[in-house]
């Protein structure tokens, strides 16, 4: 209650407050009491309860018609809960500087009117730089940004602005560190505050260094071109289709020669849906294929191509992709000729041995008739 406080110091709450409170209030006091100035601070009082609360003072001398010093007026605030969340606020920054860190992440902060671009020191050291370096204007953007890359940079940022910045923004670049080496950039970014038009007039948002992603990608892109090339000049047939249902997804020409149809006609269709293999040869190629970890070697299969007369041939598959991803490339090895040869070759040899046994009985013969004259003489 008021009533016990009014007309008491400080030391007669010894039993409230712990010592070092009481000590840092008298000295606040005393300091406030030399000076003409009014004094603001935030201290944090432990009870003697176990309480732990904090509060904000401030406090002014005040003092007699004559000028004399009557003593000290002051408010007393408690800001537990402000403190609270400003704790609560730097440890999500904390946290959100280790992430960006983590992925080599910088932010940025720009006014577009002003020109104003601000970078913490991780955007900076993207480029080789550091933050007292950067002048703090568009200019940190424009002077590195590659020359190739910098008008097409610089006109997609106006038109996103033009068009009020709705969407988030993204946009992907080359830069150039101080050393003039090229780092791909990821720009990503949204509109945060607009005039009373509302007209964007400040943006923040992050950079990341994606260089060996992009990196990656231009060696699958190449390992893919270098694919399409083999795979589409390849003069066997071939084809890559879903695993489960079949479906064609890509074709070559081999293919498209073979069983007499366009690449439009096959593709998001089934050999069987086509009447290219029958069900039959089908479930014992996935059974063949579930039995030989997912790929099949020297299968037989007969296809029938449209308009023609069946061709027979061995069948090769294996998984290709990784994961979800995964897809299966066929392969057809036409052996029409050489069965029709291999064929022509038995039936040669089947001849040859009835016409061997033939001249053997024919031989046999001979020498009985002999044997009988040579008797008949005696």
């Amino acid at each position: 209650p008021n009533s016990e406080i009014i007309g008491t110091r400080i030391t007669d709450h010894e039993d409230a407050l712990a010592a070092s409170v009481i000590e840092t209030i008298n000295a606040r006091d005393h300091q406030l009491l030399n000076s003409d100035d009014s004094q603001a601070y935030e201290l944090r009082i432990e009870k003697t309860s176990g309480d732990v609360r904090d509060y904000l003072f401030t406090n002014s001398i005040y003092c007699d018609s004559q000028g004399g010093v009557k003593g000290i007026v002051g408010v007393m605030v408690d800001i537990s809960e402000r403190k609270t969340t400003e704790a609560e606020i730097r440890r999500s920054r904390q946290g959100l500087d280790m992430a960006l860190a983590g992925v080599g992440t910088g932010t940025w902060d720009w006014r577009p009117a002003m020109a104003e671009l601000t970078v913490d020191n991780r955007w900076a050291a993207m480029l080789g730089y550091t933050q007292d370096e950067m002048t703090g204007t568009t200019s940190d953007l424009a002077r590195n940004l590659h020359p190739d890359d910098h008008d097409r940079v610089m006109k997609e940022v106006e038109a996103y602005l033009l068009c009020g910045g709705e969407d988030p923004y993204r946009q992907e670049f080359r830069m150039l560190t101080r050393d003039n080496v090229p780092v791909w950039i990821l720009a990503q970014g949204s509109v945060v505050e607009r005039d009373s038009s509302g007209k964007p007039i400040r943006m923040v948002g992050t950079h990341q260094d994606i260089t060996l992603q992009k990196k990656r990608e231009m060696e699958v892109e190449k390992l893919t071109q270098r694919f399409s090339r083999a795979f589409d000049d390849n003069p066997t047939p071939m084809a890559i289709t879903e695993v489960e249902t079949g479906r064609m997804i890509d074709i070559n020409t081999s293919f498209t020669q073979l069983v007499n149809m366009n690449r439009e006609a096959l593709l998001d269709k089934s050999k069987v849906e086509l009447g290219l293999i029958s069900e039959e040869s089908r479930k014992d190629l996935i059974q063949a294929f579930r039995e030989n970890n997912n790929q099949v070697k020297d299968f037989p299969v007969r296809l029938y191509p449209k308009g023609r007369s069946p061709r027979e041939g061995l069948f090769f598959a294996r998984l290709i992709g990784e994961g979800s991803d995964q897809n299966l490339l066929s392969v057809f090895i036409d052996q029409t000729e050489q069965l029709a040869i291999a064929h022509q070759l038995e039936l040669r040899d089947q001849v040859l041995e009835v016409v061997a046994d033939s001249a053997e009985l024919f031989l046999r013969g001979g020498e009985l008739e002999q044997q009988i004259e040579e008797m008949l003489h005696k």
